[in-house]
């Protein structure tokens, strides 16, 4: 009886092209019978519940139609297991047990996009003999949240079987405040217990996503938990329940949220609130609680003499993810060690606390206490400082900005997602107009101290990750290189100044595959020239 229930369950959703075939077999092979299976499809957020109702509904009344044919007792739906009701305490203790055993990594998840399956086709994979009578079937496929009066049909053409999900909020009041349906600060228990388990695994960022189980990000590669994917509604309560209330209202009027949180005994973190196909999504990067040094960073010493000029530009470079933030930190930290200076900081949001030592530290967060990187470099120029540094340089007026406090008497550390020192330089000169680029060029080979171009890199052993550098000291030959637009010799400049302190991004790569630190495969994706490791 199992096999006709799973038999007409399988037939009514490939006939209205709700999902798949392979999809469907996903959900079916790992549940105890159809009614099961539609609870974890709407968990997983693949149908709307009122779709789900209707479709329940034709399953039950082709099932009695198809027992009574044959004689046969309509089956009892199992109940399902105490573990699978989808409880905050039985998931919380789940959480408590999680292990880096219980993670697996993304390169072992199939991701299928089930808008290129032909359902047509699908449909006849299935054996005449076991063909049902449908006749009478009425149409069902999922629409967009919000629209739950919209008429129940087939549409036009073969939809995707995901369902995208607007955000739905309460109405505005006469102050133009959105009500919310969770109370500020109202934590998700389960959402606290990941972001917990994700410390204790030393994790690099923590994923709460609709219509996906929790997953991590360690050593640089996707895990992902035992766990059931989150329904929107769950994740939209865990996405607000870590703001206050003038961060709920921005987020649920803008959908998008950047900001930072601090736990007590925990941590800080990074936090990215987003609204997205499935639902609300939140994603944390966790920052270290202690400031980290050059050494325990793993970079050289050499590094150091950046922090001790008094003028000028100093850039920390690289992709996204590869801790360009925490070298930045790492310098500030040691100019506030050794130095007595005015130091500025404008970041979004602010990550690493310092506490003023021989310096004093002023931290300015954007857009809390600025409205942006370049307000705040404006002001900065008439706050006495003697180190500024910029989170981000995003766009021409803070490049510009940053340039111009260089030339003025400031020590100036940036960061820039760029992969090399020839790439740094050639996009700071781009982001200006052509009619400009030249004093720039003179402008910059005149301020700028030194690019650091780094990438994160997996280990060889598995346990963690290790830096590749790349170091640019702007020596004289080096600024003449910049003024007169020649910055394609710059690696053969580099490769033949070694011994003055420039370091080329491959060396570095050479140099960790001999210590035995990474394989020749990871060098080979960051490389400069990646035909040297084959």
């Amino acid at each position: 009886m199992p096999d006709l229930a799973h038999q007409i369950f399988r037939l009514i959703v490939l006939h209205n092209k709700l999902m798949s075939e392979k999809d469907l077999d996903f959900y079916l092979d790992n549940g105890q019978d159809p009614e099961q299976c539609l609870e974890r499809m709407v968990a997983s957020s693949m149908f709307e519940q009122h779709v789900a109702d209707k479709l329940l509904m034709m399953y039950r009344k082709k099932l009695a139609k198809e027992c009574a044919k044959r004689g046969e007792p309509v089956p009892t739906p199992a109940t399902p297991a105490e573990s699978d009701d989808g409880s905050i305490p039985l998931a919380l203790n789940y959480v408590d047990d999680l292990n880096e055993h219980d993670l697996h990594k993304a390169d072992e998840v199939e991701w299928v996009d089930t808008s290129e399956h032909d359902t047509e086709k699908d449909v006849k994979h299935i054996n005449d003999s076991e063909r049902l009578d449908i006749s009478d079937d009425f149409e069902v496929h999922a629409i967009v949240k919000g629209d739950e009066n919209a008429e129940l049909t087939k549409p036009s053409a073969t939809p995707s079987t995901t369902t995208a999900h607007t955000l739905t909020v309460g109405a505005s009041d006469s102050e133009g405040r959105v009500a919310s349906p969770i109370p500020p600060g109202q934590i998700h228990p389960l959402a606290m217990k990941l972001v917990q388990k994700g410390v204790e695994l030393n994790v690099s960022d923590i994923h709460l996503t609709s219509g996906s189980p929790p997953f991590f990000r360690m050593h640089g590669q996707l895990v992902f938990t035992e766990m059931k994917p989150l329904a929107s509604d769950v994740a939209l309560e865990m996405v607000l329940g870590f703001m206050d209330d003038d961060q709920q209202q921005i987020f649920l009027k803008t959908h998008d949220l950047d900001f930072s949180l601090e736990f007590e005994g925990l941590g800080r973190f990074r936090v990215n609130a987003l609204q997205q196909f499935r639902g609300p999504s939140i994603i944390f990067r966790v920052i270290p609680t202690k400031i980290p040094t050059l050494e325990s960073l793993g970079l050289p010493q050499t590094l150091a003499r950046f922090t001790e000029y008094h003028q000028g530009l100093v850039l920390v470079t690289g992709p996204a993810g590869c801790g360009k933030t925490t070298t930045a930190a790492a310098m500030i930290n040691l100019i506030n060690q050794s130095r007595e200076d005015h130091i500025i900081t404008v970041e979004d949001p602010v990550e690493f606390l310092h506490v003023s030592q021989k310096c004093n530290v002023t931290q300015r967060q954007v857009p809390i206490h600025t409205g942006s990187f370049a307000t705040a470099l404006k002001a900065a120029l008439r706050e006495d400082p003697d180190v500024i540094m910029i989170g981000e340089m995003r766009d021409l007026e803070t490049v510009s900005l940053a340039i111009r406090a260089a030339e003025t008497g400031h020590l100036v550390i940036g960061t820039l997602q760029t992969k090399s020192a020839a790439r740094t330089i050639d996009r700071v000169i781009d982001v200006f107009p052509e009619d400009q680029q030249a004093q720039i060029r003179s402008m910059l080979s005149e301020s700028l101290r030194g690019i650091i171009s780094q990438q994160l890199i997996r280990r060889k052993d598995g346990k963690g990750r290790v830096v590749a550098l790349e170091v640019l000291d702007v020596v004289t030959a080096v600024s003449n290189l910049i003024r007169d637009a020649k910055t394609y010799q710059l690696p053969s400049l580099m490769q033949t100044g070694r011994k003055q302190g420039q370091v080329k991004m491959d060396d570095s790569l050479i140099a960790l595959i001999d210590q035995g630190l990474i394989t020749k495969e990871d060098a080979m994706r960051v490389a400069e020239t990646p035909k040297m490791f084959k």
